[in-house]
């Protein structure tokens, strides 16, 4: 079942063919295109939506990236590399994966930052820009 209140309201994506797989998007766009909206949480509530978009000169041609809104250090061209190629639908999944993945690391840093915030603590936390290592340490 669709749920209408993720749906812009564009008369033109109404148009199109949608697939609402979990938290993803799927629409055709015109040509050998498709659209991909990536929905994120975190503990259960909605955080951010970004954008990817597949193109192909022909429908016998391998699939490429165009245009997208994911953050810049993911690893897009080289999931692109290791799974566009042979199977588009592990290109998405995987990357959904991924983009969750920085998510929830994301907002537990940002959790973190908040309990040791407390006056008096005395204690830094600090992480690399990939959020893959979180330091803590004490002033």
């Amino acid at each position: 079942m669709v749920n209408l209140a993720n749906i812009p309201t564009d008369s033109q994506f109404q148009s199109r063919t949608t697939y609402r797989i979990r938290n993803k998007v799927i629409y055709c766009l015109d040509g050998a295109r498709i659209g991909i909206q990536y929905e994120t949480f975190f503990a259960g509530e909605p955080c951010e939506i970004y954008h990817c978009v597949l193109e192909s000169k022909s429908f016998l041609e391998k699939m490429t990236v165009t245009e997208h809104t994911l953050p810049f250090f993911l690893p897009i061209r080289e999931v692109e590399t290791d799974h566009l190629s042979s199977n588009a639908i592990r290109f998405i999944d995987h990357l959904e994966e991924i983009l969750q993945s920085y998510i929830d690391r994301r907002e537990q840093g940002s959790s973190y930052q908040g309990a040791l915030r407390q006056p008096n603590r005395g204690i830094v936390l600090q992480s690399s820009i990939y959020l893959d290592r979180v330091y803590i340490g004490r002033l």
